[in-house]
């Protein structure tokens, strides 16, 4: 800046020292001179004026600029700031991202597992679906028999009308073609309990149901529009679907059959309930006694011989089921069967 007013001052002084009454020229144009001067000291004015506001600029401009570069430069700086690598993250957290990166790209062949997992899984939970409600012959059964498989018949007689209604929508309810073997025996066996317990309270007071007149053959039993009989239902549908343990699901209204067990078979559970009233029939000493080398059966090993020795001996089939080893070479002997009515004492 000192230099600038020293350039000006020399070019002023300078200009002056050309113009002063020393010059020869000037004294003898004294009038010229003078017009020449006030030109000059004039057009020096004008220039000292451009000069002054060029510095004005300058100043001001240097002014901004010493105002201006610390926003330019935090600026700048949170730009480089924001270039700058993030910081390390911890382990754990780096583990947890990982994880969740995973889980959302899990690959397309075990989504496609899982959702064929889901199908069969429904599909299977479509299978065992009731197509049957057998709830109200269900709490009948709770009602008015005892865990022994006694019944309380005077008291069941006053529910004949939900023993007829459950009779009655199972008649309207036949089993059709596509209904599984599972869903077949628990009708035909809760049918075939309901309709016993039905012919009995027909006819109580009695005190066996032998005493009835062809309790088996006569034609009681509705399915659809026709009738058939209790024994129609277990020699010409029951025993015709390869299972020798209905024999001990079905109940016949005697202490020597096998319990009447009180909650309804459903096809859900079939193959659970089949195991458990066979194992508990074979082991209940009040109608078998067993021993390794000499065993004394129900009447109904002998009835019904033929249906559980397909696959062996009458031995191999009651070895799957008793709490005691039989010997193949045992001597085998059969119990008098009690038809006294089952009616709770």
């Amino acid at each position: 800046m000192n230099k600038l007013f020293l350039l000006i001052f020399f070019i002023v002084t300078n200009n002056c020292k050309n113009s002063s009454p020393n010059n020869s020229v000037n004294n003898n144009i004294p009038e010229i001179t003078t017009i020449a001067k006030d030109t000059t000291v004039a057009k020096e004015q004008k220039k000292i004026a451009v000069i002054k506001k060029n510095i004005d600029t300058i100043e001001s401009a240097k002014t901004v600029k010493k105002n201006k570069p610390k926003e330019k430069t935090e600026t700048i700086q949170s730009i480089k700031t924001s270039k700058k690598s993030p910081e390390p993250k911890p382990l754990e957290l780096i583990k947890t991202e990982t994880t969740e990166i995973t889980k959302k790209t899990k690959p397309k062949e075990q989504t496609k597992a899982t959702m064929e997992k889901s199908i069969a899984a429904k599909k299977e939970t479509q299978k065992v679906k009731p197509k049957i409600d057998h709830s109200a012959w269900n709490k009948l059964l709770t009602k008015h028999v005892s865990k022994e498989g006694n019944v309380d018949y005077a008291s069941f007689k006053k529910n004949t009308n939900e023993l007829d209604t459950y009779l009655n929508y199972l008649a309207e309810n036949s089993p059709k073609p596509n209904w599984t073997k599972n869903e077949k025996l628990a009708y035909y066996i809760n049918l075939y309990n309901a309709a016993t317990v039905k012919l009995i309270l027909d006819n109580y007071p009695t005190k066996s149901i032998k005493d009835l007149k062809s309790p088996w053959g006569k034609k009681i039993v509705k399915i659809g529009s026709e009738l058939i009989s209790l024994g129609d239902v277990e020699h010409k549908i029951l025993r015709k679907m390869n299972e020798p343990r209905i024999h001990f699901a079905i109940n016949c209204a005697s202490y020597s059959c096998p319990k009447l067990l009180n909650r309804v078979f459903l096809a859900a559970t079939m193959e659970k309930q089949l195991e458990q009233v066979t194992k508990d029939f074979v082991n209940d000493i009040s109608r078998n006694n067993i021993s390794k080398n000499s065993i004394e059966l129900s009447e109904i090993f002998k009835w019904y011989k033929k249906d559980f020795t397909t696959n062996g001996s009458l031995i191999n089939y009651i070895n799957k089921y008793t709490n005691t080893p039989i010997a193949t070479e045992a001597k085998i002997s059969y119990n008098k069967y009690d038809w006294s009515l089952n009616e709770r004492r």
